[in-house]
């Protein structure tokens, strides 16, 4: 049955946006403690929103610092120079590859120091 409406497709992929989006990697192989990974385009929109270069990105995701946060069953974290990407280790479907569901900006938080008196 049709309705008369004519589809558009609105929202991440559309305008000069979407072109940015476009370009930015989205599947890495081999990635040292995670294997496979994919990028979801979730991901990908929230890194072209929050203006997180592919640069960034791939240093935080490569080059980790310290070991992987766990939140959850089948959620883990991976956070360096102020940003945070969050990884599902068992995605439906699962297509052999972990996937990062989003990524965005966090900002330090408070320390206790030992008081020196």
């Amino acid at each position: 049955m049709k309705t008369g409406f004519a589809r558009r497709r609105i929202g991440p992929s559309s305008g000069a946006a979407g072109k940015r989006r476009r370009s930015m990697k989205h599947y890495y192989a081999d990635v040292k403690g995670l294997g496979n990974v994919a990028v979801s385009r979730h991901a990908q929109a929230r890194m072209a929103d929050d203006g997180i270069t592919q640069e960034n990105f791939e240093r935080v995701l490569l080059n980790p610092v310290r070991p992987d946060g766990q939140d959850g069953i089948g959620v883990v974290w991976r956070e360096r120079d102020g940003l945070r990407i969050v990884i599902l280790t068992d995605p439906t479907p699962n297509m052999g590859a972990v996937l990062v569901k989003t990524v965005y900006r966090v900002k330090p938080q408070a320390n206790a120091l030992r008081s020196t008196r």
